[in-house]
């Protein structure tokens, strides 16, 4: 018997570890059965630590997206609510009402409302392929 032949060296071949199971799925059918639980437990490890990553990407992408919403773009002007109602054909008290549900309106403090005009533009255009 070569040291290759030992029974502690055919374990190691016979029992295939965690990344060459995901590697090769059907493996799985020669998996001795007193390794199952140890590969189980590793396996929910495993997946308990990758559900968080993917919980922390998604709230990073989630929020660089709302930061890219909320940020006017560099070459974007922000309108008077006065200029938002004439370019709508709408009262400016129409606009300032709605300041709340509009997508391209800025709060610049508690009492200034501005809006931005990419917004108004980007919303205006997908107002009339909606209406198409």
């Amino acid at each position: 018997m070569g040291p290759g032949d030992s029974p502690a060296g055919r374990v190691g071949q016979l029992a295939p570890s965690l990344a060459s199971l995901v590697a090769n799925p059907a493996s799985a059918g020669e998996v001795p059965v007193d390794r199952i639980p140890a590969l189980v437990a590793a396996l929910a490890s495993e997946q308990s630590a990758l559900s968080a990553l993917q919980g922390a990407l998604t709230v990073r992408l989630l929020a660089s997206q709302a930061d890219a919403a909320t940020r006017p773009e560099p070459s974007d002007r922000l309108m008077t609510a006065e200029e938002v109602a004439t370019a709508l054909g709408v009262t400016q008290r129409w606009v300032q009402r709605r300041a709340r549900r509009l997508p391209f309106a800025r709060r610049i403090s508690d009492h200034a409302i501005r809006y931005s005009e990419a917004g108004l533009k980007r919303w205006m255009s997908n107002r009339k392929l909606s209406a198409a």
